[in-house]
């Protein structure tokens, strides 16, 4: 089940069966400057993207004002959104960032997770994760079992266990290193091409 949030001309709020099951991205977090993953609401009805007030805080997000634009809420409640906020995500392509454009929601919403709409979906459905990729990761990192047929010769001995495990945890260390070197290069560009994108907006209020 998904809420179908509607803008002009339909105006409309609803509820509806169909493919419309959660998904998983990396969300960056401008607080701690990582990306972690996070469930989003799909939308096939709606033609924009929103996400709760309380999540943009959490995140760290700057809210900036739009275009107000008017919905209503499948119990007929009318609501105006003013504000969006830019959120930089991530897929299931490691090296790919994305930014997508979300509404702010009023306070009262009784959504706590992201909800993206159809242009969303349609654009980028293929890179979204069907379950939750920390989930993902702890199933790959699972020890392997030894099997109890293996000859006396080839049988694993303690020493040998513990040797593999700690090759393994060096390995994943060394992973997990090297790919957070690699976001805190992409959070300096990204943080860059913000800035720059907060002097032209600051400019073009100027003239």
């Amino acid at each position: 089940m998904a809420y179908l949030l509607r803008g002009p001309p339909e105006g409309e709020l609803q509820r509806q069966d169909g493919d419309t099951a959660p998904r998983w991205v990396y969300i960056f977090n401008h607080c701690d400057g990582c990306y972690h993953p996070m469930r989003i609401l799909l939308d096939t009805g709606s033609a924009a993207n929103f996400i709760p007030r309380a999540l943009v805080k959490e995140l760290g997000l700057e809210p900036l004002s739009c275009t107000p634009r008017e919905f209503t809420a499948i119990d007929g409640h009318q609501f105006r959104c003013k504000q969006n906020a830019t959120v930089c995500w991530q897929g299931t392509e490691e090296r790919v960032l994305y930014e997508a454009d979300f509404y702010l929601l009023p306070s009262t919403s009784n959504l706590a997770e992201p909800l993206v709409g159809r242009l969303f979906i349609n654009q980028f459905r293929h890179c979204l994760f069907d379950q939750d990729p920390a989930r993902i990761a702890y199933t790959a990192q699972k020890p392997i079992t030894v099997s109890s047929a293996t000859s006396s010769s080839q049988r694993t001995t303690p020493d040998t266990v513990q040797a593999e495990e700690e090759r393994e945890i060096r390995a994943r260390r060394a992973e997990l290193e090297a790919r957070d070197r690699e976001r805190a290069w992409e959070r300096e560009k990204y943080d860059q091409k913000m800035k720059e994108k907060k002097r032209k907006e600051k400019k073009k209020r100027q003239k």
